[in-house]
């Protein structure tokens, strides 16, 4: 206490003794500046005097001083209290207290007093701790500007409101705020305190930490140093000030990877803080993560994955609100799982630090940036490309606006951007970004750094990329030592770089100079990651590749085998929390290795039983592995074994139902892509928590499919892929291979090739055209008689298909049986071949069909589902044709239009149903940005289509209803609720018309918008749901799209028919069949499924259908049945079609296209053209059903 302030406390109680009574209240607030703990003393010291001296206002001033302590006193223990609480870390308590502690100060001292600094300062210290940031800057502003009116000249509290204000700019981001005011208080403390001073360490620390945030290093450095000196001569013991600073001054080594200095300090800093912490503490929390930093800088992951998990269970333990903390352990843990390759496990950490700092800072903010910079490195590197440039996009530019100079996260985030650039084939592009980034790195590091070393290696791959292969070694060998420097130990960078230059000289021929590099690789990543990771299988497979260049074909099987398997249980690992566009993702990233393996066997190896067996192990292991991901996800949702899941399954169904209606109804494409994020976002939850998912229970192999097979039968596997030469180390055309497996023998396995997929997609589509031309069926008739010359000329030529026969089917003949049963699981465009049609012979006067009795799977583990037991009952048949499409909602029901939000559990919707073409029109410019062109086009599409009556369903429906003695649904009952409502019908009749959209794919996407939104079953109102008009709640939407359907429950389903046009076609993914109807209704779990692959007329369906059906009933199988039905079809004869009422229609319908069929002669055979019989293939189970109305 100074001599003046003594002056001043004993004129203020001269003051207080003459004053008149009443007074000294109105005084004390007139001087509060005086009014503390040092005056109350004092009036105890001068009363103590004056009774000494007999004065009796001594008695008076001694009184008055206890009535002024009591409330001082209730301050200053409530003021201790809070600082106890706040060393604590127990915020929510303290918090209380300390606004408790402001009002009461303020009700003492009314105006400025430093008391109410102190509380104010307090109070938004304990704000900032909670995050309520914006509650804390106004209080730090009013305590350092109440401070500043207090003390006129340099003063300690003065400079510790100017530091702590500077702590919530940067804890906020907002570092060019938070700079000048660390300056001034390490100024002003530096001139308040000559020597070593907490205050003065405090502030060297602070500002060196900004320096640091700022990518300052080299002027971090020295003030850090000096902050951690001067802390160690001030405190002798272990102190959390010297923890604190042992902690900072490690991580700027870190940062400039300095990794070997910094390990010391962290682990200083850690033992000190345990030391001196005994429970949870923010403090050991952080140098927990800390230290798991260096480790997985240090490429030692398995010893940085427990501190990880120590520190995030510790802050959350610690912080039960978001936090900061929390958020960045989530984050760090998160980005530990990627580096381990557990993508599955890493996404729903770094998308819950994405969402948590977002909450947290509602502005630009450096945390904010990293986390969008971190989820879309890792969407990156799961191959989900059009996801991460958004992300990365935003965090380069929030980087940009936060940092105006040069800064690590600036640079990291060119190079990360220019990275994905490069994925996506944008070398043009990536090239600028790449080069910032590398001379930004150079600039902020003058030694050897990660970063650098980072920026060499990623340009250097770009100029190979490009074919610039002069510049690319220099490169890549300045990367590959400047990581040697830095790790000289095992590490993931090492490894990397080691691969690429390896790559490169591969490229060059220099395999021998290749192979040492690859193998040190393959040696290191084997160290380091001790189960399943890419790089392991990368390294596998790049050493495969030379082995095979150099003609060592036994190494290179062996290492491909391994790299599959690797890959196969990294495949189950990202099912685990995943939706099915990641899914296709994920697959589609790794596609290239599956064709080079099958490049492998498929040149070196054609004559191993061995080896090809282990292609098609490898085949049937990846082949349609999304659609029975999906097929178990539903069986799940309608087992009934996750009732406390079922709100996620009814939302997931209303999220799906939201995007339709967005799509068709209401075109929204700034809404769009978020219901799709929520909606891949609440699958992947569910994947997490449906074990079923991961399949990794079911093993698939030629064994287990070979004794699933009906005896006498066979598997004909059909796979395309892009064939790699190994020699001249590029790749050629797609090619077609087929694997034939035995029923029985599946050490049996053939394998043959059929030809370039360019030439047989041609064939195909040429043959297609010629088998469901309507007009060439009609021209083609039989007219019959007895003039041999007429009937010549008349005869239907042979069909289009016979070289398509030699490519597809010839080389497979050796290996079959005559008469044989023969499972077809086509890929690419031979899922749109009917096999059945293709010619047998030269003449063309015989079919396949004739030959072999054909039925096809997606794939061949489909051949498995028998096997699954729902034990769960079937429900009556149902039978919808014949729809009133321009079904008028009443009037007085006064409905708008029905998006069906409130989907009953266990609804979906049924297949897809092409009617004719609307007229081509030329598309304007789109307004919709990206993947939402597509959007436009369709929409444009649908606004001019209209859904034509389709009676002749009505045929079908009526004669199988009449089989089956139940009532079906037309016209205006024919609603779409009678589908989505259903549960597993024993039967499934859908007569209707339907919409197929081909995919539009625009330069900036890297996957079309979902094809199951572009196959859809017209019902009852679909025109007016097309025209926006109402419809009765029952008819719901008017459409039911194969998303819709593949939700449905029809596990119990024993037969569904599509009778309609083109059920069978869709989008044609390569490994993964037809996305569209036939895929919806076998994820929806339909046993056996009846579709056309072509439209068909209505009269001659119902015809086949109820032949189909009375074979059923005498116990023949599916297959059969319909084979025979379709032989019935082909073969009859006007005469036995003029028995029937039917049969008259037909021939009634014939007369209308071409009225010269009236003279066919009575044994011709009306029907004989595919056209009229041959759209219809047989999907699924092919035994005898036995429905129980049949």
């Amino acid at each position: 206490m100074n001599e003046q302030r003594i002056q001043d406390y004993l004129k203020l109680i001269q003051t207080l003794l003459n004053c008149p009574n009443g007074k000294q209240v109105e005084i004390l607030h007139h001087h509060s500046n005086l009014v503390d703990e040092g005056l109350v003393r004092m009036m105890e010291w001068v009363a103590e005097e004056m009774v000494k001296e007999g004065n009796t206002n001594g008695e008076w001033l001694r009184e008055f001083a206890a009535k002024l302590a009591k409330p001082i006193e209730s301050w200053q223990q409530l003021n201790q209290q809070v600082i106890q609480l706040y060393n604590q870390s127990q915020y929510t308590q303290a918090v209380s207290l300390a606004e408790a502690a402001l009002v009461l100060a303020q009700q003492l001292w009314g105006n400025d007093h430093p008391h109410i600094a102190s509380s104010l300062n307090n109070l938004a210290e304990l704000y900032r701790s909670k995050r309520r940031l914006g509650e804390a800057e106004p209080l730090y502003q009013q305590a350092l500007a109440m401070r500043q009116r207090l003390f006129a000249h340099d003063h300690p509290d003065v400079a510790s409101s100017l530091n702590n204000l500077g702590l919530l700019y940067h804890f906020q981001g907002r570092l060019p705020e938070a700079e000048p005011l660390y300056q001034r208080a390490m100024e002003m403390r530096q001139r308040l305190f000559a020597h070593d001073h907490p205050d003065v360490a405090s502030s060297l620390n602070n500002l060196g930490g900004l320096y640091e945030s700022q990518g300052k290093l080299t002027e971090a450095e020295p003030l850090l140093k000096q902050a951690l000196a001067m802390r160690q001569r001030l405190f002798a013991n272990d102190h959390p000030d010297v923890g604190l600073s042992l902690n900072n001054l490690g991580l700027l080594y870190q940062s400039q990877g300095k990794l070997t200095e910094a390990e010391p300090l962290l682990k200083q800093a850690l033992a000190m803080r345990q030391y001196l912490f005994a429970g949870d503490h923010p403090d050991v929390a952080s140098s927990l993560n800390n230290l798991g930093l260096l480790y997985q800088s240090q490429g030692k992951l398995a010893e940085a994955e427990p501190l990880y998990q120590q520190t995030l269970a510790m802050r959350q333990r610690l912080f039960s609100d978001d936090h900061p903390d929390v958020a960045t352990s989530l984050n760090n843990l998160g980005l530990l799982y990627q580096s381990q390759g557990k993508l599955a496990e890493a996404e729903p950490l770094l998308q819950q630090a994405m969402e948590m700092f977002q909450r947290l800072f509602s502005d630009d903010h450096p945390d904010v940036a990293t986390s969008l910079n971190n989820l879309g490195g890792l969407y990156q590197s799961q191959g989900k490309l059009a996801e991460a440039e958004p992300l990365l996009q935003q965090a380069m530019e929030m980087f940009q606006r936060l940092f105006s100079d040069d800064h690590p996260d600036v640079a990291s985030s060119l190079n990360n951007l220019g990275g994905l650039y490069q994925s996506q084939g944008k070398l043009a592009e990536a090239e600028p970004l790449y080069q910032q980034a590398m001379e930004m790195f150079q600039r902020l590091f003058s030694d050897d750094h990660p970063d650098v070393a980072s920026s060499l290696n990623n340009l250097g791959e770009l100029y190979q990329s490009q074919g610039k292969l002069g510049e690319v070694e220099p490169l890549l060998q300045q990367a590959l030592a400047m990581f040697q420097r830095l790790f000289a130990d095992n590490h993931p960078h090492v490894g990397l770089s080691l691969n690429n230059l390896g790559g490169l000289y591969q490229s060059q021929g220099k395999l021998g100079e290749a192979e040492p590099l690859y193998q040190q690789a393959l040696a290191m990543f084997q160290r380091l990651f001790a189960g399943d990771h890419p790089h392991v299988a990368l390294s596998l497979n790049n050493l495969a590749v030379l082995f095979a260049a150099t003609h060592r074909y036994d190494q290179a099987l062996n290492y491909m085998k391994q790299a599959m398997a690797i890959e196969n249980r990294l495949i189950h690992q990202a099912f685990t929390y995943s939706c099915e566009s990641d899914r296709l993702a994920f697959l589609q990233q790794i596609r290239h290795n599956f064709d080079v393996f099958l490049s492998l066997i498929y040149q070196h190896f054609p004559n191993s039983p061995h080896a090809i067996q282990t292609a098609l192990d490898l085949i049937l292991q990846r082949k349609c592995l999304t659609a029975t991901a999906s097929a178990a996800l539903n069986q799940a949702i309608h087992s009934g074994r996750y009732p406390h899941l079922q709100s996620e399954f009814t939302k997931l169904r209303q999220l799906s139902d939201q995007i339709i209606h967005y799509f068709y109804h209401e075109p929204r494409p700034d809404l769009i892509p978020q219901l799709q994020r929520e909606q891949n976002q609440l699958q992947k939850q569910l994947t997490a928590q449906v074990p079923e998912i991961q399949l990794q229970d079911q093993p698939i192999d030629c064994h287990t499919v070979a004794l699933a097979l009906p005896e006498g039968s066979s598997l004909i596997e059909f796979v395309c892929f892009d064939v790699f030469d190994f020699h001249a180390s590029h790749i050629k055309p797609a090619r077609y291979l087929a694997f034939i497996l035995p029923a029985g023998q599946p050490d049996n396995v053939q394998m043959r090739y059929l030809g370039a997929a360019q030439e047989i997609n041609q064939l195909i589509q040429d043959f297609r055209h010629d088998v469901s031309d309507q007009v060439k069926a009609v021209q083609s008739l039989d007219m019959g008689g007895d003039d041999e010359e007429d009937e010549a000329d008349e005869q239907p030529q042979p069909i289009n298909g016979i070289e398509l026969q030699h490519r597809i089917f010839a080389p497979l003949r050796p290996d079959l049986q005559p008469n044989q049963p023969l499972f077809l699981a086509p890929d690419g465009d031979l899922n749109l071949l009917p096999f059945d049609l293709l010619p047998s012979d030269e003449t063309g006067e015989t079919l396949l069909r004739d030959e072999y009795a054909i039925s096809y799977l997606s794939g061949g583990r489909d051949i498995l589902r028998s096997k699954i037991q729902t034990n769960r009952p079937s429900s009556p048949p149902l039978i919808i044709a014949d729809p009133d499409f321009d079904l008028v909602a009443p009037v007085e029901a006064g409905l708008t239009d029905n998006i069906a939000i409130e989907t009953p559990v266990g609804a979906g919707l049924a297949d897809n149903i092409a009617s004719t073409p609307p007229t081509s029109q030329q598309n304007p410019p789109s307004v919709f940005p990206n993947e939402q062109n597509s959007i436009a086009t369709l929409l444009q599409t649908l606004a001019n289509f209209s859904f034509q009556r389709a009676e002749g369903t009505r045929h079908l429906g009526e004669s199988i209803a009449q089989r089956f003695n139940i009532s079906p649904y037309f016209g205006k009952d024919a609603l779409a609720s009678h589908l989505t409502q259903c549960q597993s019908p024993e039967l499934l009749l859908i007569a209707t018309h339907g919409y197929f959209s081909k995919s539009i794919q625009t330069p900036s996407t890297s996957h079309p918008e979902d094809p199951m939104l572009r196959s859809a079953l017209a019902f009852a109102g679909a025109n007016r749901w097309l025209e926006g008009k109402p419809l009765p709640d029952a008819a719901e939407k008017g459409m039911v799209f194969a998303q819709d359907i593949a939700a449905l429950d029809l596990w119990e389903t024993e037969l569904a028919i599509l009778s309609a046009c083109q059920t069978g076609i869709g989008d044609v993914k390569l490994g993964e069949g037809v996305f569209g109807l036939r895929r919806a209704f076998a994820i929806a779990g339909t046993k056996t499924l009846i579709m056309s692959l072509w439209s068909v007329p209505d009269r001659a369906t119902a015809l086949l259908m109820n032949r189909f059906l009375s074979n059923l009933r005498q116990g023949i199988g599916r297959r059969v049945a319909l084979k025979e039905a379709q032989d019935y079809i082909r073969t009859i004869m006007v005469k036995q079609l003029q028995e029937s009422e039917l049969g008259c229609s037909i021939l009634a319908e014939l007369e209308k296209e071409l009225p010269q069929t009236r003279q066919l002669h009575p044994t011709a055979q009306a029907l004989a053209h595919p056209y009229f019989w041959g759209a219809w293939v047989c999907q699924g189970e092919t035994k005898a059903v036995k429905l129980n109305r049949l």
